[in-house]
C-alpha cells in the first residue's frame, strides 16, 4: 500500500520535475562540499543526479567519519567500502545525501562538520 501511494504522489508531482529538483540539490551539495580540505567530490558538479560521493585525499577513514557525523552532528551519510574479495577496489568513499530541501546557504554546518570530523579522526 505504501509503495502505491508513493508512486501515485510521484506521478502526480511529475517525474521530470522531481528529477530536476534532485539534480539541483546534488549540484548545490557538490558545489558546497567541493572545497572541504582532505576530500574530493567524485561526480562533476553539473552531473544531473542528487548523488554526491566524496573520496578522501589524505588518509581519512570514511567509515569513521560517517560514524562521527551521525553520532555527533546527526548528519546521515553512507559508506561504501571494499569487500575482501574485490582486490581491484582502490578507494573507499563516503556518500553524502541531502535529505532536506533547505536552501544551500543553510548547509554550511555540514561542510564544517565534515572538516571537523576529518581533522579529529585523521
Amino acid at each position: 500500500m505504501g509503495y502505491s501511494v508513493a508512486l501515485g504522489e510521484h506521478l502526480a508531482a511529475g517525474p521530470d520535475r522531481i528529477r530536476a529538483r534532485l539534480a539541483e540539490l546534488g549540484h548545490a551539495t557538490r558545489a558546497a562540499l567541493a572545497d572541504v580540505a582532505g576530500w574530493r567530490v567524485v561526480e562533476p558538479v553539473g552531473e544531473p543526479t542528487a548523488i554526491t560521493t566524496l573520496t578522501p585525499l589524505d588518509g581519512a577513514d570514511p567509515q569513521k567519519v560517517r560514524s562521527w557525523l551521525i553520532a555527533e552532528r546527526g548528519i546521515v551519510t553512507t559508506y561504501a567500502g571494499c569487500s575482501a574479495h574485490r582486490s581491484s577496489c582502490t578507494r573507499r568513499c563516503c556518500g553524502y545525501r541531502r535529505t532536506s530541501t533547505a536552501p544551500p546557504r543553510t548547509w554550511r554546518p555540514s561542510h564544517e562538520a565534515l572538516a571537523e570530523a576529518t581533522e579529529l579522526l585523521s
